[in-house]
């Protein structure tokens, strides 16, 4: 509400030109698409010029009559200007399937691409391999484990509140293999958080159970790694302080060194420094860092990149996704991020909106391991599937609460 006040505001000097900072940025995908959809309208209505700077690809393909990307700073200059070809009115629901779209974000992808470090050729010596199988580069090898590593049966959660019981999340239920990479989606309020939080150990659930490795889960544990949406560093400490602090918890005193941790996730040689004295994107670093000293046997992911610009969570997913195919960890991710989702996941968990949400619809990821952006963008079979999330999305924002 305060960012519609905010747009109201600056519409009303009925100006000429209006210039947008990222305006959307911090919002939850549901109300940054409502926002999206009310500026458009506007847009339609008045035909301001407007310059908009914002992170995220699709954002700017929807809105945007040209885009300008930038090289990154110091010294950061604008790119060739990518037109966007999609006839107006937009219509997010059918927009990955228009060549134009696919055209625009393939540019756009590749520009940014081609500014990121990515993962190779990083030291990862000194991690200790998993005792999971490693999953088949390819979908059509048969690879599962005889009984699911994670097992969430019939799982509720409902708060008592002066005027009844507030159910967020109701009859859950979810299997996971081990050495499995799975995405939860859908719109913010819908319980995933929640879902998340129980299978921490931080929450306790109403109705069901989490049974994890065959043993069910009656708090945390050092069984379980953590990366949050922000890297909640303990800010007094310095990051080889802050990893090693998590390493304590498992290993003897003879194998507490963290700095094969540090090097695997580009901070090599930077243990020394303090949180404050590293951009956003190095202190999830030292967060995925930290989870990872743990030598998790699950590691619980909630929105962790969704802070950062486009450029570093591209770098930090590589970086992320080399470390699972290394090690093979269970993995379970909370994201609003379609395009995440479909790059990192085997399985994408779709849930319906709350209150009482529970699983809508479960999609299958069919890409074949390693993956590249660019091989993803030229299968006509990723957009099909994306529209296919994204209508769901979309039938999930226009239903009755």
């Amino acid at each position: 509400m305060r960012q519609r006040v905010a747009v109201a505001r600056g519409l009303a000097m009925q100006p000429k030109l209006l210039l947008m900072d990222e305006p959307f940025s911090a919002l939850d995908a549901l109300t940054r698409a409502t926002l999206q959809d009310e500026l458009l309208r506007i847009w339609g209505e008045r035909r301001s010029t407007v310059m908009l700077i914002t992170n995220d690809v699709d954002e700017a393909i929807l809105l945007a009559d040209r885009i300008y990307p930038m090289t990154p700073g110091p010294d950061a200059v604008l790119g060739p200007p990518i037109e966007v070809g999609l006839p107006r009115p937009r219509q997010r629901r059918h927009m990955s399937l228009e060549p134009a779209y696919q055209k625009a974000r393939r540019a756009l992808v590749e520009f940014l691409r081609s500014f990121c470090i990515g993962a190779r050729g990083r030291d990862r010596r000194g991690w200790h391999e998993t005792d999971c199988e490693p999953a088949p580069a390819r979908p059509d090898s048969a690879w599962r484990c005889d009984l699911p590593f994670v097992e969430i049966a019939q799982l509720g959660k409902t708060y008592e509140t002066p005027s009844g019981p507030a159910v967020i999340v109701r009859d859950f239920t979810l299997y996971v293999d081990e050495g499995e990479f799975v995405c939860l989606l859908g719109h913010s309020g819908c319980g995933k958080t929640t879902v998340l939080s129980i299978l921490m150990g931080l929450t306790m659930p109403s109705t069901g159970g989490v049974v994890i490795g065959g043993r069910e889960i009656d708090g945390p544990g050092t069984d379980r790694g953590v990366v949050f949406q922000s890297a909640t560093l303990l800010p007094w400490m310095s990051v080889r302080a802050n990893v090693r602090l998590a390493r304590e918890q498992v290993a003897p005193r003879r194998d507490r060194d963290v700095e094969s941790y540090l090097a695997s996730v580009g901070l090599g040689g930077m243990g020394e420094r303090y949180p404050r004295e590293l951009s956003a994107g190095m202190q999830q670093r030292a967060g995925v860092a930290r989870a990872f000293a743990l030598e998790p046997r699950l590691l619980l992911l909630d929105e962790p990149f969704s802070l950062l610009d486009a450029l570093t969570r591209m770098e930090l997913q590589d970086e992320l996704i080399a470390l699972w195919e290394t090690h093979r960890r269970t993995v379970i991710m909370v994201t609003h991020d379609v395009d995440e989702a479909l790059h990192l996941a085997d399985r994408i968990v779709m849930m319906t909106n709350g209150p009482a949400a529970t699983i809508g619809r479960i999609f299958d990821v069919p890409f074949p391991r390693p993956r590249s952006r660019d091989d993803l963008l030229a299968r006509p079979d990723y957009f099909w599937l994306r529209d296919s999330i994204v209508a769901f999305l979309e039938e999930q924002a226009h239903a009755p609460a």
